[in-house]
């Protein structure tokens, strides 16, 4: 055999070295995706909420200025873009009508809705990663 001159490869101990750097840099990059991926989830939850208090002020328009109670819940419901209730971040399906909790805090991620909900007056609630959120519209 011919034997090769003056070529040289990458000797074991630079492969460690490389597959090390890589594994730091991914140990660093993880945990931040999976911290801005709950951030943006919670974010979603805040936009659903300022939807459903755009819808309920577009109903009070409708009603001579009264907010809708759980009783209108479909009326506001079509009031929303397309009409159908907005996607839960946290799971991606739609939201249900269970998921909507008018005069109750909501209890489950994505959740959302109104409580109190008066014929004058309504605090919109959600619930984050992890709790109710601190985010209340309210219509005063």
């Amino acid at each position: 055999m011919k034997e090769r001159r003056g070529e040289r490869g990458f000797t074991l101990i630079e492969l460690m070295i490389v597959v090390v750097i890589i594994g730091i840099l991914v140990g660093i990059a993880v945990p931040n995706f999976t911290s801005m991926q709950g951030r943006a989830k919670e974010a979603s939850v805040k936009g659903n909420m300022h939807t459903l208090q755009l819808a309920m002020e577009d109903f009070s328009v409708l009603h001579s200025g009264t907010y809708p109670v759980a009783a209108d819940k479909a009326a506001v419901q079509a009031l929303f873009p397309s009409g159908a209730w907005p996607n839960n971040p946290f799971t991606g399906a739609p939201l249900a009508d269970a998921d909507i909790t008018f005069d109750a805090d909501p209890a489950t991620q994505g959740q959302m809705g109104p409580n109190p909900a008066n014929v004058g007056d309504y605090i919109i609630k959600g619930y984050g990663r992890s709790a109710l959120l601190t985010l209340q519209l309210t219509s005063g």
